[in-house]
């Protein structure tokens, strides 16, 4: 920073298109709390290779399931020489200032919910019946989220971004 010249910022992304919640207590396809493919589920993948086949999509023959993104930002923030040949770091790790995360879309189903308004005549209803289950799950997945960010990281602030909801226009309606 220019008013700070002796001190130094450090970022470090784990950002993971697709991605949701996850975790050992709660389902999901992964990112933040488990390991995850990186890549559309079959039933998205028929859809997209039928409706758009000139796109020529085709999933990987073997996807590498990538390590979740807490595991590798406590992987990163801990020092080559502190850790274990586990992989775990035996001293702890260093403490981030701010840990930004935008997460919770995939978790209600943003995909699914993208794929029937494109591929559907219907709209409100299907929002609805896929949205309702899922967000009454979040506030748990949330909180295992915070639980595992303030046990693993321990950062100082955690800040949670909102994104745009497009299921809705500028006056609510969808």
């Amino acid at each position: 920073s220019h008013s700070r010249p002796r001190e130094s910022v450090t970022f470090m992304s784990y950002a993971c298109s697709g991605a949701d919640i996850g975790g050992s207590t709660i389902e999901g396809d992964g990112g933040v709390l488990s390991a995850f493919e990186g890549r559309e589920t079959a039933a998205q993948m028929e859809i997209i290779q039928e409706k758009w086949p000139h796109w020529g999509f085709q999933p990987p023959a073997d996807p590498i399931p990538l390590p979740s993104q807490l595991d590798a930002a406590v992987s990163d923030l801990c020092a080559q020489e502190r850790k274990e040949p586990s992989g775990e770091c035996e001293a702890g790790i260093r403490q981030p200032d701010v840990v930004v995360l935008s997460v919770g879309g995939n978790d209600i189903g943003f995909g699914r919910i993208i794929t029937k308004m494109l591929t559907s005549s219907c709209r409100e209803q299907c929002v609805d019946a896929i949205v309702a289950e899922r967000i009454r799950a979040l506030p748990a997945r949330y909180d295992e989220l915070a639980r595992q960010i303030g046990q693993r990281l321990a950062p100082r602030q955690v800040l949670l971004m909102e994104f745009p909801n497009p299921t809705r226009g500028e006056g609510g309606a969808y």
